[in-house]
């Protein structure tokens, strides 16, 4: 593993031995990365929202529910914020073609 590995390691806290594979990967995608981490962000946002709605009679829920809306939208806002120190767009990003490859094979 190189210097540029070693500093994937501690900046993204990986707690195990990471391939370097994995690593040349990220380096070479690491914008759509970042992006797709904010999306993810939000969508995490968004979901815990929708429980706060559906929980609406559950005092313990709502409380927990808010809590975890409040955590991901703030984490929401330093991915933008890292996004927007390392010069890019904040963009919509082109659905994977994972999601409906996984589908195919479980159903």
């Amino acid at each position: 593993m190189g210097a540029k590995g070693v500093i994937f390691m501690v900046m993204l806290n990986l707690q195990i031995p990471t391939p370097s594979r994995w690593f040349l990967q990220v380096d070479g995608n690491l914008n759509e990365i970042l992006i797709d981490h904010a999306h993810y962000e939000k969508k995490a946002a968004g979901a815990a929202m929708n429980l706060l709605f559906a929980y609406v009679d559950s005092t313990k829920i709502s409380r927990a529910m808010a809590e975890i809306v409040n955590e991901e939208l703030e984490h929401f806002q330093m991915v933008l914020d890292l996004l927007a120190h390392r010069g890019i767009q904040f963009r919509k990003l082109s659905p994977s073609h994972y999601g409906p490859r996984l589908h195919s094979i479980v159903f």
